[in-house]
């Protein structure tokens, strides 16, 4: 059986993102590319950074394979672990 729709998951467990201003989630290629742009210009030095071109570079390998497939930004929380999961939680589930 060949999975025909993909998700790409980006996940920034320590809430980077929102702490610039970026809401999450962040849905959908053009979205996420907006906010790669902006968090670079902010924290080019960040691994988050790095995770996010990655996610764009594979949905763009799926989509040159034929596949249906989405990408988001999801985002945890710095203050703790617990609280990141029940945020990434919350964001996946919408």
């Amino acid at each position: 059986m060949k999975i025909s729709k993909v998700i790409v998951l980006i996940v920034d467990i320590d809430d980077d993102f929102r702490r610039l201003g970026i809401d999450t989630p962040v849905i959908g290629y053009e979205n996420v590319y907006k906010a790669a742009y902006i968090f670079g210009l902010n924290k080019p030095d960040d691994s988050d950074l790095n995770a996010v071109f990655q996610g764009l570079k594979v949905y763009n390998e799926f989509k040159k394979q034929g596949y249906i497939v989405e990408i988001a930004v999801v985002s945890g929380d710095s203050s703790s672990l617990i609280n990141a999961f029940l945020n990434i939680n919350k964001q996946v589930e919408y």
